[in-house]
């Protein structure tokens, strides 16, 4: 080995050394600041005043999930017993069945009676079969377990309604976002109201701190379903159902995650004039020819589409899309009559809007979904331009959100609001 491979040898273990070590005493500052609460809540610096205090709720929260985190475990019972008519399945008790493999997620049995082949028409006019079975969304007549009806209604003229898919235990996330972007009384010459939509789990300690949290921020909706991730399509209609049976007034409806951070003011700056009244146009990233797995977690069963290799519509993933809220009327009522298919993205942003027709989808290139890329982008020297970006490690939509404001001064003057 040359004295010169020597010396590049050493350069490049130290400097692996020298990350290493960075990136470990980064994990334990997270840590420690996480443990304190100082990287989970924003009340200090610039537009600190607008966000509340750590609340009891929170502080009795973390101490239950530290408490509990390898001791409680959620059981969810398949076989409820259900007698009745619902969502054109006969329901009779011991005539029930799940089958092996299909349907596993849903809360109670569903016997799956052939009635179809049921189509999509595109928009070439041709036809592609769908299904033979008949399972409409729950959601679009069941009960709600929490709801808060009038999240919407003290506004005149409602900008946005920033409609968030959640989990029931993610209390922080929800918190983050009330605290930074999100936060309804940020906009001076806009307005916004949140609303978290879950499902629910069979654990009363933590449906009892929902119902606490619904009542000390009044911006959550629970659906009579399990709160699981092939469960999903479920609370999708569920939010377009409250849209349409609850907040008419509101202009745009902003779909995300809760693990999610958006540019709120580039969003308004750059985006919204992409829109022209009567549009009929859905803003997100856009999927066209995504592989259908057939095995695995994300496995379609072969009952969808047979035959095919790739969905046969383009559709958006739903961390982060812009609609106008005039069409998410349309698309409830089409989830009456299409059936059910648990790839929530692809029903609700891509069946739906084609079973309505004349939707249109504006791709959008500035949405990051690697929170590793978009961290060096926010902790760089300049402005970073993205609209959306994930933010699932504890504090780190705090750091965007100091960044955006550190960064974005003139939005931030046009847009947010003045405290003083």
């Amino acid at each position: 080995m040359t004295l010169r491979r020597i010396k590049t040898y050493f350069k490049i273990t130290s400097i692996i050394s020298v990350t290493a070590l960075l990136l470990i005493h980064w994990n334990m500052n997270t840590v420690a600041r996480q443990k304190s609460g100082r990287s989970l809540y924003s009340d200090t610096g610039l537009f600190g005043r607008l966000y509340s205090k750590r609340s009891a709720l929170l502080d009795y929260a973390q101490e239950f999930y530290s408490s509990h985190r390898n001791k409680v475990k959620i059981s969810v019972n398949l076989s409820v017993n259900y007698i009745g008519k619902d969502n054109k399945n006969d329901h009779h008790e011991s005539n029930d069945v799940i089958m092996p493999g299909k349907y596993a997620w849903i809360p109670y049995p569903v016997k799956r009676n052939p009635s179809g082949p049921f189509i999509l028409k595109m928009n070439d006019g041709s036809v592609i079969k769908y299904t033979n079975y008949t399972f409409y969304p729950l959601t679009i007549n069941s009960t709600y377990i929490i709801n808060n009806p009038n999240i919407c209604k003290d506004v005149k003229n409602l900008t946005f309604l920033i409609m968030v898919h959640t989990a029931v235990p993610h209390f922080y996330q929800r918190q983050a976002l009330r605290e930074t972007w999100a936060n309804p009384r940020l906009l001076k010459s806009h307005s916004s109201r949140i609303l978290f939509l879950l499902g629910r789990k069979e654990n009363e300690t933590v449906q009892r701190t929902l119902e606490t949290e619904s009542k000390q921020f009044q911006d959550i909706v629970q659906g009579d379903f399990i709160d699981d991730y092939h469960n999903l399509t479920h609370k999708g209609v569920l939010g377009y159902r409250w849209i349409t049976e609850y907040c008419q007034n509101a202009k745009f409806i902003l779909k995300i995650d809760d693990d999610v951070f958006v540019n709120i003011f580039r969003v308004i700056h750059t985006l919204l004039p992409k829109f022209k009244d009567g549009e009929r146009k859905i803003a997100c990233r856009f999927h066209r020819h995504v592989f259908m797995y057939r095995h695995g977690k994300f496995a379609v069963d072969p009952d969808y589409f047979p035959g095919l290799n790739h969905f046969p519509l383009p559709y958006c993933p739903g961390p982060f899309v812009l609609m106008p809220r005039s069409i998410v009327p349309e698309m409830f009522e089409a989830a009456k009559t299409t059936p059910f298919h648990w790839v929530d993205d692809f029903y609700i942003f891509g069946i739906l809007p084609n079973e309505i027709h004349n939707v249109v989808f504006l791709p959008l290139g500035d949405v990051h979904t690697r929170e590793e890329t978009a961290l060096k982008c926010y902790l760089g020297d300049k402005p970073c331009n993205y609209l959306a970006s994930y933010a699932w490690t504890p504090g780190v939509m705090y750091t965007y959100w100091n960044s955006t404001l550190n960064m974005h001064t003139k939005l931030v003057e046009q847009y947010a609001v003045k405290i003083h």
